[in-house]
């Protein structure tokens, strides 16, 4: 019964653990980002709560701020309630694509989120 509790304590953990990563601030107004990129690698989140992401380096922004970094993290799904972007689920790594989402940038980097809106998007080069 300890063991269970332990387990379930250490779960909640890294639950709050992983929505704090990534969190949109929900006080903050997000800026519009409209961007190309070329998409690297897809980072499926490990631990209940975590997000999972595509690393994609930026190419071309042509609207909203210029990222901090040419690579940059755009999260896709995470444990936070709707509502969410579209994902074309045939991105592969080295392809081709489009985003437009909400960037956040704060002391520890940047990084593009696809929550708040379903107008935001990731989109390969099949669906542009």
């Amino acid at each position: 019964m300890k063991k269970c509790a332990f387990a379930i304590g250490i779960l909640a953990f890294l639950l709050i653990v992983g929505l704090a990563i990534f969190e949109d601030d929900p006080g903050e107004e997000p800026t519009l980002i409209d961007l190309d990129a070329t998409a690297l690698q897809f980072v499926e989140g490990e631990v209940p709560g975590a997000p999972s992401y595509w690393v994609v380096e930026v190419t071309k922004v042509y609207a909203g701020p210029e990222p901090c970094s040419d690579i940059i993290n755009v999260i896709v799904s995470q444990a936070l309630a709707p509502p969410w972007g579209f994902v074309d689920k045939y991105i592969s790594p080295g392809e081709k694509v489009m985003i437009n989402a909400a960037y956040f940038e704060d002391e520890d980097g940047c990084w593009i989120s696809l929550h708040g809106s379903t107008d935001y998007s990731i989109r390969g080069e099949s669906e542009i």
